[in-house]
């Protein structure tokens, strides 16, 4: 991808704290804002501006559902083309109607001071060029770093980021017309939901297959926790490194083979190893489309946090460390997650020891810290996030700050909702296995009723359809491309 290593947190978390975090990939995002009564003139340029964004989500309807909440959506590059061509369309109409009208006005998109070219009400129209020129630059910049084969007619579009309505003096109603440019790998869209230090929890669905990583994007997580407790059941063995490195990975690959748009996060346990074993790990993790690893300071072999009467240690700090700093040495691209997991809390070693680990592995280059805990209730875990916001999240790195994110895991205190836990201060939330604990006893119940009916349709009210199957598994596609692509038979 042309540019990656530039989508760094210090450029692309201001833009979501100044409010573009939820905007799809490559959308015309048009915002309305009532401040008083339209001149024939505005009004006349606030309709063609309705027509056009009607125009771009007729033409891509696939947008208006991901313009809400934290989903981003990475739009293949044919998209891209047609939707850049549409764009050249609606621009020059709404130029040309600010002509007609006498009315350009020029503001900024973003409300952030980066992208602020200076314009208010009262500008003179040297000053508004000048910041028209700006803008444009600035935007097209970004488009530059964080878009595949760019064209110049691409960036055409951030001329309507330019050309919004208002009158040289009084109340008139403010439309803006605003351009985001979003990172489209998985890595960049983990990146950026990390960055988020404000607004809803980050979403992660555990899945253990292709499947489950099908129906954890459908029902719309932010993304998607590839679970080695879940691998390691759908294989019908414990969670405590019985499977291999490759066997682990290939069925995470699996996952972002069927959800090619979706951040999966990586549950490699410790690495399989030392510091050596976590190199290669974090290699075919990469080449897997994977967005990240989390890596625990369990011994290896792991066992699982919540077996009980199993032998359990935590490795040395420093070994920790050294797996941390080879993840990170590691990585080709800078995008890619780096969590840190301590499971202090969970051997019962302490909050204090808890602070100690996650201090140690955030200075050693950790993206992220997951802090696990096994108690009924939410209050071990509320205390550690006291005391670490209380000595500082964050950390100094070549004079800037480096914030890294508190990753919870409600599996055991499971009434503390996320609103709860974000509050606290943890910005992520993984639901990490209830999705397979609900397959299990499903089926489980399935096959009993079938056994003791022995007839298909005692269960017919509790199972997917057929169609929706097809759906799931991609049928509608393969009609269509046997319909383009297969030779017809004769008759």
């Amino acid at each position: 991808m042309l540019g990656s290593a530039r989508h760094r947190q210090d450029i692309m978390e201001p833009l979501y704290a100044a409010g573009c975090r939820d905007q799809p990939d490559y959308a015309e995002c048009m915002l309305f804002v009532r401040l008083g009564a339209f001149t024939p003139a505005q009004g006349l340029f606030a309709f063609t501006l309705f027509c056009a964004f009607l125009n771009h989500y007729v033409f891509c309807p696939s947008r208006l559902g991901s313009i809400y909440g934290n989903k981003f959506v990475a739009l293949p590059q044919e998209e891209q083309r047609r939707v850049g061509v549409l764009h050249v369309g609606i621009v020059m109409k709404l130029i040309a109607l600010c002509l007609l009208s006498n009315s350009l006005y020029l503001t900024q998109s973003w409300g952030h001071p980066w992208f602020d070219p200076g314009l208010s009400l009262g500008r003179s129209p040297a000053d508004m060029a000048a910041g028209a020129i700006a803008s444009f630059a600035a935007l097209s910049l970004f488009d530059l770093i964080y878009s595949e084969h760019i064209k110049f007619i691409y960036l055409l579009h951030h001329l309507g980021t330019l050309a919004c309505v208002q009158g040289a003096t009084g109340d008139y109603n403010w439309l803006i017309m605003g351009s985001q440019i979003l990172p489209k790998s998985p890595p960049a869209i983990l990146r950026v939901l990390l960055a988020q230090r404000d607004g809803p929890p980050i979403l992660l669905g555990g899945a253990h297959d292709a499947l489950s990583a099908k129906l954890t994007e459908e029902a719309g997580f932010d993304g998607i926790w590839a679970s080695g407790f879940g691998i390691s059941a759908v294989q019908a063995v414990p969670d405590a490194n019985i499977l291999s490195m490759t066997e682990t990975i290939d069925a995470m690959a699996a996952m972002t083979a069927a959800v090619p748009e979706m951040p999966v996060l990586a549950d490699v346990d410790g690495g399989f190893g030392n510091a050596i074993n976590v190199i290669r790990t974090v290699q075919r993790c990469e080449r897997a489309g994977l967005a990240g690893v989390c890596l625990e300071d369990n011994i290896f072999p792991k066992r699982c946090s919540f077996y009980d009467s199993v032998q359990r240690a935590l490795v040395p700090i420093d070994e920790h460390v050294g797996k941390i700093r080879a993840a990170v040495a590691t990585r080709k691209d800078p995008d890619f997650v780096v969590v840190a997991r301590t499971e202090a809390l969970i051997v019962g070693a302490g909050i204090e020891e808890a602070l100690r680990r996650a201090r140690a592995y955030r200075d050693a280059g950790a993206d992220a810290l997951l802090v696990h805990s096994k108690q009924s209730n939410f209050g071990e875990l509320r205390e550690f996030a006291e005391r670490w916001f209380t000595i500082g999240q964050d950390k100094e790195s070549d004079g800037q700050t480096q914030h890294c994110p508190l990753i919870a895991v409600p599996t055991t205190y499971g009434m503390t909702s996320a609103e709860e836990l974000a509050d606290a201060g943890f910005r992520v939330i993984i639901f990490a296995n209830q999705a397979l604990r609900a397959a299990v006893r499903g089926m489980r119940q399935v096959l009993a009723d079938l056994k003791r009916e022995l007839r298909p349709a005692a269960v017919e009210g509790c199972i997917t359809t057929l169609p929706e199957m097809y759906k799931l598994v991609g049928v509608p596609e393969l009609v269509a491309n046997e319909a383009e692509f297969l030779p017809t038979t004769g008759t």
